[in-house]
């Protein structure tokens, strides 16, 4: 029973300590995670900037940040953000395909946090220089 309370106490001791850790450390925030175009011109200028901010105690960076596919692409300032500030992550979509979509944005930033996801959807209209045979 001695073995027991022991191993216990061990795992709320690490447990505690490790969110003492990730409380002192930056936190990257974003209020908005996901963003539509609703319905979008075929080829017409499709971006948005998603707003993050550090909530934690210490500055962070954004290491990097992966699209799922080529046609979207991110930009972000590559700078420290210091507690309580703001930063701004710029997505473009390419909205040179016609149909429906939904595509991840993975943010990385230089802490123990884990990975953030983004999210944008809409819908390209039909590109009206197609031909279409009858």
């Amino acid at each position: 029973m001695k073995h027991l309370l022991v191993i216990v106490f061990c795992f709320l001791f690490t447990h505690c300590a490790s969110i003492q850790k990730s409380a002192k450390q930056g936190f990257l925030h974003c209020p908005q995670t996901h963003f539509s175009f609703d319905t979008l011109a075929f080829a017409a200028q499709a971006t948005h900037q998603f707003m993050c901010i550090n909530t934690g105690a210490q500055p962070l960076k954004i290491i990097n940040i992966r699209t799922t596919c080529g046609c979207t692409v991110p930009q972000w300032d590559r700078n420290e953000i210091a507690p309580t500030d703001t930063t701004y992550i710029s997505i473009q979509y390419d909205s040179r395909r016609s149909g429906g979509f939904m595509k991840e944005i993975i943010v990385y930033p230089s802490t123990q946090q884990k990975q953030l996801s983004l999210f944008i959807s809409g819908e390209v209209s039909a590109n009206p220089n197609k031909f279409i045979m009858k």
